[in-house]
């Protein structure tokens, strides 16, 4: 995960999987630690929490037919 671009608390960036690169573009809460991003053409959205400097608590979860929910740090 790259983060290429912020203004403000408004962001984007990169994620690179084994089979391509998506990109994605997301905002940070008022508190300063909590965030959210979309990808297209992803249907979900990704929640998180800024745990330090270097690392982040991130949930994906979509909804519908194919229903998923995943978390990592």
């Amino acid at each position: 995960m790259t983060i290429t671009e912020q203004q403000d608390r408004r962001f984007r960036g990169t994620f690179t999987y084994p089979d391509g690169t998506k990109n994605f573009f997301g905002v940070i809460y008022p508190d300063n630690k909590s965030f959210t991003w979309v990808s297209t053409p992803s249907r979900g959205f990704v929640h998180g929490v800024i745990l330090d400097n270097n690392k982040i608590g991130a949930c994906y979860v979509e909804a519908f037919e194919n229903a998923v929910a995943g978390c990592a740090t």
